[in-house]
């Protein structure tokens, strides 16, 4: 399982640096055209800051403990997770 939030500290600049632009679309399940899983730690963080939007995470089952920003890039939407 792979806790994103838990390895990366606050400071790390895909959380504060503005660039990646917040917005309120909201998507569902259905709308990503891009699965992109990281194996290593490194790949994800790259696949994050190349984003040009992030989206707001989408209902997932309790007992799924892992993270999946979602983001786009180029028109296509994103689901990304590490490993």
């Amino acid at each position: 399982m792979f806790l994103f939030n838990s390895l990366v500290p606050e400071s790390f600049p895909y959380f504060d640096s503005g660039h990646v632009r917040q917005t309120p679309k909201q998507l569902t399940h259905d709308d990503s055209t891009v699965a992109w899983i990281c194996p290593l730690e490194v790949e994800l963080i790259a696949a994050l800051e190349i984003l040009d939007e992030e989206y707001p995470d989408l209902d997932q089952p309790p007992a799924d403990h892992s993270v999946y920003p979602l983001g786009s890039k180029a028109g296509g939407n994103f689901a990304i997770t590490g490993m």
